[in-house]
């Protein structure tokens, strides 16, 4: 979790802000997978004017048909990340259409994180069509090296989870190894907040109740220092918002463990209580 308070990245970042008007369309799309990041001082620099200039430059780009299927999902996932996006119906419609028809070139490491996006957007039209290329890839057996990083596993799991394909997509070993070097206290406030989320659905899911360590999770989050739980509910622009979501977090998770412990026990040898 990158707070970004040092002098030396606030002044690159107002630097990089004040120059904005000279960036060309990829430039601004790659400050603008960076600059949330950077807590501390995305809060008290974004504005609607930065993202409006924003918008002026990736939207030519769009409308015109010219990005590629890598810069439109970076663009697309951006746009769905930040909370400036009123008055952009047009353009949101008009990157949707183009994923819709580039779904097959869509690069590996941007899969997981447009399919989540397109969920939380509620384009589950969209998202289904990703369905087919998951398939292949579990034929093949690939899923673990595909999906390869604690975030793109969690949020494929998550969108699997909402479209109700998690079991026949992913097998409860597929699952542990998924989940086993997740580290809650590791993760940045976005992906907290949709592995709890994870957690929860997957209860629905009594063969997955076998393969999550729910007793793990539970004592990572019991365990958070009060700085991280500053964070998680202090981020922008995803994240928890108040100190009411912290303890609507914790509760999830405390109602997870109560249903799910009690049925287990200490089956795998690693719970960390």
């Amino acid at each position: 979790m990158k707070q970004g308070s040092s002098k030396f990245y606030e002044k690159t970042f107002h630097q990089l802000i004040d120059r904005r008007k000279s960036f060309r369309t990829t430039e601004f799309i790659s400050f603008f997978e960076i600059f949330p990041k950077y807590d501390y001082i995305y809060k008290n620099n974004m504005n609607q004017e930065l993202w409006d200039d924003y918008m002026k430059s990736v939207g030519k780009m769009i409308f015109m048909k010219n990005l590629p299927t890598e810069e439109l999902a970076k663009v697309f996932n951006t746009f769905t990340n930040i909370n400036y996006s009123k008055g952009y119906s047009k353009l949101f419609y008009n990157m949707i259409n183009q994923i819709r028809s580039g779904i097959y070139r869509m690069p590996t490491p941007l899969f997981a994180s447009t399919l989540f996006s397109l969920l939380e957007s509620q384009i589950t039209d969209v998202a289904i069509k990703f369905l087919p290329i998951i398939e292949k890839v579990k034929e093949n057996g690939e899923l673990l090296t595909v999906f390869a990083t604690n975030e793109d596993r969690i949020k494929l799991i998550w969108s699997l989870l909402i479209l109700g394909k998690t079991e026949s997509l992913i097998s409860s070993d597929d699952l542990i190894q998924m989940l086993d070097k997740v580290n809650m206290h590791n993760l940045d406030p976005q992906h907290f907040r949709i592995f709890v989320q994870l957690l929860n659905l997957s209860l629905a899911i009594p063969s997955f109740q076998q393969s999550i360590d729910y007793e793990k999770f539970y004592s990572q989050i019991s365990s958070l220092p009060s700085s991280t739980i500053e964070e998680i509910i202090n981020s922008d622009p995803t994240s928890l918002t108040s100190e009411e979501d912290r303890e609507q977090v914790l509760e999830q998770v405390q109602e997870v463990a109560a249903e799910v412990i009690p049925q287990r026990g200490n089956k795998r040898g690693n719970i960390n209580v």
